[in-house]
């Protein structure tokens, strides 16, 4: 996964905003591993409901390709995981 930096780089080339609070939100579940796990597909409906709520509609579409960068990175432990059973 890109560390915070890099998703806020890439939101500014997209949005012209940082997004700073909502990616660090994002990966803030790995300091407090209770709660709703913000990068499991299964909870993105409720996510977006928390992330629309208070980050605001258009970060609705940055939380998404947070989701999407962590997911295709070539060497990111997704991939590795997907790969033992491709």
């Amino acid at each position: 996964m890109p560390p915070v930096k890099e998703h806020i780089k890439s939101s500014f080339r997209r949005t012209g905003k940082a997004y700073r609070e909502l990616h660090e939100w994002i990966d803030s579940e790995y300091k407090n591993p209770s709660g709703l796990r913000r990068h499991e597909i299964i909870n993105i409906p409720e996510n977006i409901k928390i992330v629309e709520k208070d980050f605001g509609r258009d970060a609705v579409k940055e939380f998404l390709w947070h989701i999407k960068e962590d997911f295709s990175q070539p060497k990111g432990i997704v991939r590795r995981i997907i790969s033992k059973f491709l």
